[in-house]
């Protein structure tokens, strides 16, 4: 029982901070749960599991129609935001957000897709870079943090879009051009702050984390630790490529990234900190002098992609784990190590790591030390050819709790499939993935590779897309499978794609194609508004797009 009461603490702990669930009965008497999507993921932990949605299910997902769709205007690269009977200058409205590449943020009636409001692109200093970010929503849903293209975080009102300018905003979080913005994060630590936190790329590599109380902030650059609280123009390297922007453990109040080999490797001595999963305190600093509080780098890695030898550490070449960023799972599944969290990469290995002792030697800057790993099994061969050996993960992992057997699963999508992987004990006690299903590409990589991020909902449900990730394809698929089994149940053939990925909210599917000018689209059972709107005029959705 007491393994049953942690696993459910757990798995209510992402749910816990945003207080988002509201449930009444519609003039027609429909009982009606709504909940908020208000950042990557869903939650502090981006771990992409839908806990509370109860309309679309096994019985009626292969009913799934568009119920609008609209031209955004420019390419939507990240995934839409999801907030209920939000007030808007319209009136109280349920609302999706969205960002594109120009920094331009929109906002949506989520019944009809007609617009609310959308800025101009956001860069007030000056420049242009555009940017791959996602938004963020703060717990009172008064305010959106969108990266705009001049390396500044900009603080807008949800209301009607108009930016908030005093208190230091819009906050630098990288100096133009030298980086992409690329992804934020949101979460309200033990100490009752509220923390955003902004990742970056292209060769600088650190971790910007504001203190929304008072505007302060930290930077932590991976590739030259002795580097503080600065903003620098040169290269640090360490790049931050995963699609969250810094995941939040509430149990342990600390935040996790991993980073790439971009401009700089594993050098600790030296202190860089490459091609590891890093841990810093909630506000971004660290208990450590020009270290992390701890790390991880892997051991295992494949000498043919070798580009430099420092003596007991190959550096993996473009094979290292900075692509995704970690999944943690429910505390307490392992008795014998409570906090643990998963990680893959481009290599496509996954890992199970202990949070308490990330290298389980005690101290940052080792080697190895994982508790668990295995090759992805949608993986194909390796091959003597690079180019046909490019089947890592690039997208965020999934997680699912099961609410009948309480079992406990893992996501993977990569360049080569997607995969159900169960959690279990080996029988010493320690952690470890059995994989139960798996699609790989089956000699079509347009068709059936490049899975985006996953989306799990309570209902036993995951919805995914390919043809995405780093080139993109002209085409993608928007499937769902059975999440137990990965029996297809349903599946449309959408447009041009790239990163961006789809959310669930309240009975309704919003998938943006993330090319050119990118289409924005709700699909719902039936191609009919989920819900009842309690004594509310009858609202006109938007279709102008048609799918097979």
């Amino acid at each position: 029982m007491l393994w049953f009461l942690l696993l459910f603490l757990a798995g209510s702990s992402a749910r816990a901070q945003s207080k988002d669930v509201l449930t009444y009965h519609s003039d027609n008497g429909q009982e009606v749960v709504k909940y908020n999507w208000l950042d990557f993921g869903g939650n502090p932990q981006h771990d992409n599991f839908d806990r509370d949605e109860k309309i679309i299910s096994n019985a009626n997902v292969g009913r799934l129609k568009p119920l609008w769709s609209i031209t955004v205007g420019n390419w939507v690269d990240r995934e839409p935001l999801y907030v209920h009977d939000l007030n808007t200058i319209a009136g109280k409205k349920d609302v999706v957000f969205v960002n594109t590449k120009k920094g331009e943020c929109a906002a949506f009636d989520a019944l009809t897709g007609a617009k609310i409001w959308m800025t101009p692109s956001l860069r007030s200093k000056g420049g242009f870079r555009e940017s791959e970010a996602n938004c963020a929503i703060e717990p009172t849903l008064q305010y959106i943090f969108v990266y705009g293209t001049d390396g500044y975080v900009y603080k807008l009102k949800t209301y009607d879009g108009s930016q908030v300018t005093d208190g230091g905003w819009p906050i630098q979080a990288h100096p133009f051009p030298k980086e992409m913005g690329y992804s934020l994060g949101i979460f309200t630590a033990k100490n009752g702050v509220t923390y955003l936190t902004a990742k970056n790329s292209q060769g600088l590599g650190h971790i910007v984390t504001i203190n929304l109380k008072d505007n302060t902030r930290h930077v932590f650059t991976q590739g030259r630790t002795t580097i503080v609280d600065q903003i620098v123009s040169q290269k640090g390297g360490a790049c931050a490529w995963g699609r969250a922007g810094g995941v939040y453990d509430p149990e342990l109040d600390v935040i996790y990234l991993t980073t790439a080999n971009n401009g700089g490797g594993f050098d600790p001595k030296n202190y860089s900190y490459g091609n590891s999963v890093l841990k810093l305190k909630c506000d971004g600093t660290s208990d450590k002098p020009n270290a992390p509080m701890d790390s991880y780098t892997a051991a295992n890695v494949n000498p043919k992609y070798c580009t430099e030898c420092t003596g007991y550490y190959q550096d993996p070449g473009d094979r290292e784990p900075g692509s995704t960023d970690p999944l943690i799972l429910p505390t307490g599944i392992c008795p014998k190590y409570p906090h643990l969290l998963v990680q893959s990469g481009k290599d496509a290995w996954v890992r199970i790591i202990n949070r308490d002792d990330m290298s389980g030697k005690g101290a940052p800057g080792n080697v190895g030390g994982e508790l668990f790993k295995m090759k992805l099994p949608q993986t194909a061969p390796d091959s003597d050819d690079d180019q046909k050996d490019d089947h890592g993960v690039m997208s965020q992992p999934t997680l699912y709790v099961d609410a009948e057997d309480h079992s406990t699963w893992v996501i993977m999508g990569s360049q080569s499939g997607i995969c159900g992987l169960k959690f279990k004990l080996a029988a010493d006690g320690r952690p470890a993935l059995e994989s139960v299903w798996s699609r790989s590409i089956d000699g079509d990589m347009v068709r059936n590779g490049n899975v985006n991020t996953a989306t799990a909902t309570a209902t036993g449900l995951l919805f995914y897309s390919n043809g995405g990730l780093q080139s993109g394809s002209r085409q993608s698929t928007l499937f769902c499978v059975d999440i137990k089994t990965g029996v297809p149940l349903w599946q449309t053939i959408m447009g041009p794609h790239h990163w961006a990925s789809q959310i669930v909210a309240s009975g309704m599917v919003f998938y943006p194609n993330g090319k050119n000018n990118s289409t924005l689209t709700a699909f719902t059972v039936d191609g009919k508004m989920p819900i009842e709107p309690r004594s509310v005029k009858k609202q006109t959705p938007i279709n102008n797009h048609q799918f097979s």
